[in-house]
């Protein structure tokens, strides 16, 4: 069995292929040989602007086919292009530890002295709508495509500032200006900064895949995921999903823009997670 080589599918930028990376050390050090399958996704071909694309697993919808098809052993995705909903036959096997949640604000200027009618690039839905809620004097540009090109757009004076994931800028050790946005203000995105693991729910080496699991980040997406299912809402939402561990509670802060922004806190044990749902449900319909 430890002679068989998985093969790990990924998508081909060099934030995926450190993430891909980062699956495969762990695999080897199960003991198997590896082997990292590039492949291209409608996402990377389709440069449309977020807003107004209606398909949803834009980056994961090629590689789960590809693993379906045996083409592939395993799917590495960041966990927030997941769909709330994963295609039949197909499962959450791991994740690894969540390092950085957060957001990132790309400019020398902090985003609250940043002056009025400046550019901020993002193709985030969530994104657009808490800076307009934040900075409505500001103008949002779509940018899209990988980290270093967006950031390119920026150095060449294209944008006056630019948001990403903290944990994107960390990953590709990349130097850039700017400072952190405070998460409980600029609520992240669900599963941002979680690297997940699918597998076929019949693979052979399923038992020994979930090894890598890291339980504690795990538990926090299972949570995270439940909350976006309850709202219906996917990756091209103005919803913003965060669980932490505090102790032996989760501490949950989801918030949304709905022409006014609206915030929910709760903590509970993760055993009370159906009774934490329906209070949710309550306050989501009555407010």
């Amino acid at each position: 069995m430890m002679n068989y080589k998985i093969k790990i599918g990924t998508r081909e930028s060099n934030l995926a292929l450190y993430q891909a990376i980062e699956v495969e050390k762990k695999i080897r050090n199960l003991g198997f040989e590896t082997e990292i399958v590039k492949i291209k996704t409608h996402g990377d071909m389709d440069q449309k602007p977020f807003s107004i694309s209606k398909d949803f697993g834009l980056f994961t919808k090629k590689i789960n086919e590809e693993l379906l098809n045996e083409d592939i052993d395993i799917a590495v995705h960041s966990m927030k292009d997941l769909p709330s909903e994963i295609e039949e036959g197909i499962k959450i096997i791991a994740v690894l530890k969540r390092d950085f949640y957060e957001d990132f604000f790309v400019s020398y200027k902090n985003i609250f002295e940043l002056e009025n009618g400046k550019k901020v690039g993002t193709s985030s839905q969530r994104r657009k709508s808490f800076l307009k809620m934040l900075r409505p004097d500001l103008e949002i540009v779509d940018v899209r495509g990988n980290v270093e090109t967006r950031i390119k757009r920026l150095e060449n004076n294209e944008i006056d500032a630019l948001i990403l994931s903290l944990a994107g800028i960390k990953r590709l050790n990349l130097s850039v200006p700017g400072h952190v946005l405070d998460p409980d203000i600029f609520v992240p995105q669900a599963n941002q900064g979680i690297i997940v693991i699918l597998t076929r729910k019949n693979f052979f080496l399923n038992d020994k895949i979930s090894e890598i699991n890291d339980s504690e980040t795990f538990i926090i997406a299972y949570v995270e995921r439940e909350f976006l299912k309850v709202m219906n809402a996917g990756c091209h939402s103005s919803l913003g999903v965060l669980a932490r561990y505090k102790g032996n509670r989760i501490i949950l802060h989801l918030a949304y823009i709905d022409e006014k922004r609206y915030d929910y806190y709760t903590n509970f044990q993760f055993d009370n997670l159906n009774e934490e749902i329906i209070k949710f449900r309550r306050w989501f319909y009555g407010r």
